[in-house]
């Protein structure tokens, strides 16, 4: 019992450590960012590579991470457009006159184009719901047939092959359509959250003048 708890306590403050220096270095990439955004001769892959680096998402144009910056409410307009943007590049932004506009890409406006695909990301869903169903009963049955048939009874009275059947239908084959679920899924979501971040980034005034906005090209 002694050594189990030791080990998991021990789990548990490495984990709370890693923590505590990704946050610490998340931090100073803020920093490293902002000053690098305020800087007169600041370099657009320098601020588009820290972004990536903070938040882990690739092909954000610095033109938006300087307005997401310049947002009265930065933390909660970074959570907003990352909820859309992480996953699907559905609009872009611009500053007209003091304010945030969105810019949405002609396959994610509204109408009929969006709704079909939504719709086919969220059938995606029970899809693979039904693909590990049906695959796990036809690959055990398969499987099991291939071992009656051609494996010797040593190999069968060992269990081991028995063993790696029931990872790869039981564990293997789960988990591989749960993964194209969950993308379909989080496709999805994001595709749901575009009006809303849209409301509200539209018409957000923009006060911080030292900031420049720049163009991506």
């Amino acid at each position: 019992m002694a050594p189990a708890l030791i080990s998991a306590l021990t789990w548990i403050v490495s984990f709370l450590v890693y923590r505590h220096n990704t946050n610490k270095d998340k931090s100073s990439l803020i920093l490293e960012m902002n000053k690098e955004i305020l800087n007169n001769c600041a370099n657009k892959l320098v601020i588009e590579y820290l972004f990536s680096a903070i938040y882990g998402v690739k092909g954000i144009g610095c033109s938006d991470i300087v307005l997401l910056v310049k947002h009265p409410s930065p933390q909660n307009a970074i959570s907003n457009y990352l909820s859309v943007q992480r996953y699907i590049r559905a609009f872009s932004l611009m500053e007209d006159n003091g304010t945030i506009r969105v810019i949405i890409a002609e396959g994610w406006k509204k109408g009929w184009k969006r709704t079909i695909k939504q719709l086919g990301f969220f059938s995606v869903i029970p899809v693979m719901y039904w693909l590990i169903m049906t695959f796990s009963d036809i690959s055990y049955d398969y499987f099991t047939t291939i071992y009656n048939s051609n494996f010797p009874s040593a190999i069968k009275n060992s269990g081991f092959i028995n063993f790696i059947m029931n990872i790869f239908v039981n564990i293997a084959i789960p988990i591989i359509f749960s993964i194209v679920g969950y993308m379909a899924f989080r496709t999805f979501y994001s595709s749901i959250m575009i009006d809303t971040t849209v409301n509200f980034f539209e018409s957000t005034y923009i006060n911080d003048k030292t900031i420049r906005v720049y163009k991506d090209a």
